[in-house]
């Protein structure tokens, strides 16, 4: 469906298949990188 190889497009791939689905913008970003819970939130 809908992916990236970077960092860059990650953000909006993911507003993207929040809007496209039934997944909620939280699901959709999840931790990515490896960072941590109170890093998830700034992003």
């Amino acid at each position: 469906l809908l992916g990236d190889m970077g960092i860059t497009n990650s953000s909006s791939t993911a507003a993207l298949m929040s809007v496209l689905t039934s997944f909620s913008t939280k699901q959709c970003i999840g931790l990515g990188t490896g960072i941590s819970e109170s890093q998830l939130t700034k992003k």
